[in-house]
């Protein structure tokens, strides 16, 4: 199991999820799913994320 450590990342980057959904084009309730553990989001979608946050997979995903 795995779990993605969305939130964190979010909150150390002192952004909203609105902002966040913007600059990702990944939907508000998305990724309000993925930080609640409710939704386990596409390898696609945490690149994205990855990217977005400019860290590595590893920072993001947490096994």
């Amino acid at each position: 199991m795995y779990k993605i450590l969305l939130k964190q990342q979010r909150e150390k980057a002192g952004i909203t999820l609105r902002y966040l959904s913007a600059a990702t084009n990944i939907s508000i309730s998305a990724l309000s799913s993925i930080e609640r553990g409710d939704s386990d989001p596409r390898v696609s979608t945490v690149v994205e994320l990855a990217k977005f946050f400019r860290c590595n997979l590893s920072d993001i995903i947490k096994f």
